[in-house]
């Protein structure tokens, strides 16, 4: 199976994964913007957050013709919340963005009847597009 076979693959059960549209749809008032691969002259800009973005990297072939491929998945959303009690301060895009990396993985965990999917590393940090959020991990995804 070809990298973008697989980059597909994963676009398509984002894209139908009830969840994660409820949610976008409850806390930014839209569907994510579901992305299978991106423009870096013109990454996503605020209108189109909430977004998910799959960035294929490469594949590895074994002697056997098995292939273990690697994507990258950003993920961001617009949050402008703040709580700020006097001295504690809650940036709530953190935590918005960290819920809805867990509905990614858990619409992801769906395709692993194909393919085996490793997760490798979970970031969450804001973005320089104040108010802005994000995450990032990248997914090795092996063919069974």
């Amino acid at each position: 199976m070809r990298l973008t076979d697989v980059l597909a693959a994963l676009r398509d059960q984002l894209a139908s994964s009830a969840e994660l549209q409820a949610f976008c749809v409850e806390q930014f008032g839209r569907n994510p913007k579901i992305m299978a691969g991106f423009n870096a002259r013109r990454p996503p800009q605020d209108e189109d957050l909430p977004a998910v973005v799959l960035v294929p990297d490469r594949s590895d072939i074994n002697q056997g013709g098995g292939a273990e491929h690697h994507i990258g998945l950003i993920w961001a959303i617009r949050d402008a919340s703040v709580e700020d009690d006097g001295d504690v301060v809650t940036y709530s895009g953190f935590f918005r963005a960290d819920e809805m990396g867990e509905l990614i993985r858990s619409a992801l965990d769906a395709v692993s009847d194909e393919y085996r999917i490793t997760w490798t590393g979970y970031d969450l940090g804001s973005s320089e597009q104040s108010p802005a959020f994000s995450g990032e991990m990248e997914l090795v995804v092996a063919e069974w």
